[in-house]
């Protein structure tokens, strides 16, 4: 642990991940009814998932704003209810509302790591810890298996994969920086 938080490569069996496509809908065969879930080496899964699950409980104690996903308490069912009981009184109050909903197919892979590497320094985030995640990212490799055999290896330099558990830390990350947006420029 303490080798690759002070800057020193992962062990590049350990950065190699395996892609399956889990189906969402049964008879459903369309490619957007397929979530791509990468299987790590239990390694880096405990390291990733005891530092997000250590982050994500110091965010829980300062979200004071309807965040889902990812935080205790505050699952993704919860959105639907959250967000109809905020238009009800405001409607019922005759009071202003504005928000902002975001639902991004596929968004794990289309994030770019340096905004959310940043937002995990300001929210403080150990150096070590973000010197190791993203000493990871950058040599992660997945094979796709298909019919129970992979595929070669490919890199990629965006996206966080799903089944790294340092990922989940940042969709929190980019959920709270959008509240913060519009708490700034939209404070009602």
């Amino acid at each position: 642990r303490s080798h690759v938080e002070q800057g020193r490569p992962w062990p590049q069996q350990l950065t190699r991940g395996h892609v399956f496509c889990l189906q969402k809908a049964k008879h459903n065969f369309e490619p957007g009814n397929f979530r791509p879930v990468v299987l790590f080496s239990i390694w880096y899964r405990l390291w990733s998932s005891l530092q997000s699950r250590h982050y994500l409980s110091q965010l829980e104690q300062v979200a004071n704003f309807p965040a889902f996903g990812f935080l205790s308490g505050r699952g993704c069912r919860d959105l639907t209810y959250a967000v109809q009981t905020s238009i009800e009184l405001a409607l019922g109050q005759n009071a202003a509302l504005c928000g902002g909903l975001f639902d991004i197919e596929k968004c794990f892979n289309f994030i770019p790591r340096g905004p959310v590497m940043f937002l995990a320094k300001w929210f403080g985030v150990d150096d070590g810890v973000i010197c190791g995640w993203t000493s990871f990212l950058s040599a992660m490799h997945r094979a796709f298996v298909i019919r129970h055999e992979p595929s070669d290896a490919v890199c990629s330099d965006n996206g966080l994969p799903e089944g790294d558990g340092l990922s989940c830390l940042g969709m929190v990350l980019l959920d709270f920086s959008f509240h913060f947006y519009m708490r700034h420029f939209q404070p009602q």
